[in-house]
């Protein structure tokens, strides 16, 4: 089975902007912050362990 997107979870904001820049960035570097600090975020929904905000993911 062949899929076009890849979905993870996001706000419907940040998708917009992720299909409108054309891009992927890893996390501690697109939002300039540490690893520790995203994995506490409350925007954290999927409450994602520290090191997943070093990587770009692809399932």
């Amino acid at each position: 089975m062949e899929t076009e997107f890849v979905c993870h979870t996001t706000s419907l904001e940040s998708a917009i902007s992720i299909f409108g820049c054309g891009s992927l960035s890893l996390p501690v570097k697109a939002r300039g912050m540490s690893a520790q600090e995203l994995s506490k975020e409350t925007r954290n929904a999927a409450n994602d362990p520290e090191y997943y905000f070093e990587y770009i993911m692809f399932v």
